[in-house]
């Protein structure tokens, strides 16, 4: 009887040296120091295997998500429809931006100012 995928896998990775060969088939980076220039190449010449960059993709902030969601619709109760469908969702892009700004207006050391020593 054909083994299914998974034992069948199971099987494979349960034979002598197949941890070391898993554990060196390379490195995947991620996060906001992997994108820096040249991380890939370094990593390549440090780790001695192979390295790619990656990251999330399609997750947006919670602010672009509740903007995009309810301030078009907000919008067009001010302006008329056609308008607010065009200025809603430029709006919405840039509200983290105009969020920023307040805080800055509010708060000029920032959100968490650095602690005197």
């Amino acid at each position: 009887m054909p083994t299914s995928p998974p034992q069948q896998l199971d099987q494979d990775a349960s034979g002598p040296g197949r941890a070391v060969e898993y554990a060196t088939a390379g490195v995947i980076l991620t996060g906001g120091a992997a994108q820096l220039a040249g991380t890939a190449e370094l990593g390549r010449d440090v780790l001695q295997m192979p390295v790619r960059i990656s990251g999330p993709t399609g997750i947006a902030g919670l602010i672009d998500t509740i903007g995009r969601a309810f301030l078009p619709d907000l919008v067009r109760h001010f302006v008329s429809y056609s308008a607010g469908s065009s200025l809603g969702p430029s709006l919405s892009s840039m509200m983290i931006y105009m969020l920023m700004a307040a805080i800055l207006v509010f708060r000029p050391e920032g959100l968490f100012p650095a602690s005197n020593r």
